[in-house]
């Protein structure tokens, strides 16, 4: 009887309909981003843990002019940790603290996230959206 039940959940489940989407590309109208460009630095208190390491301290974004900026983290006791360059649509590495510039997959995780975080090369790209 489970099995019987288990079949249905599956079969309605995965048959409903899908209408609706459709192909749009990104527009800045479309998401607004949360920092402001009006050159003042955004200080955020941030903790990371990588690996078995836990860094507690302040993440820096400074607007340098109008295509790039700067996202630095700094822990309590004043250790640049990274440095990042943000550009328009790239975000590259400027400096790495010895111990994570040594870990690709880890800086690669870092570029994905902030990536995201601020929005960073997320205009003119397709996305589906609901109507």
């Amino acid at each position: 009887m489970k099995q019987l039940l288990y079949f249905f959940v599956l079969l309605f489940g995965f048959c409903s309909c899908h209408t609706g989407y459709h192909a749009i590309t990104l527009r800045q109208t479309d998401i607004t981003p949360f920092i402001r460009k009006d050159g003042d630095a955004l200080r955020y208190h941030t903790t990371i843990d990588l690996l078995r390491n836990h860094f507690s301290g302040i993440l820096v974004y400074k607007q340098i002019d109008s295509t790039a900026a700067h996202l630095v983290f700094i822990t309590e006791i004043g250790m640049k940790i990274f440095d990042f360059e943000m550009g328009r649509d790239s975000l590259r590495l400027v400096y790495a603290f010895p111990g994570f510039e040594s870990r690709p997959k880890m800086i690669r995780l870092l570029k994905t996230d902030f990536s995201l975080v601020f929005l960073n090369g997320i205009y003119g790209k397709a996305a589906q959206s609901k109507t």
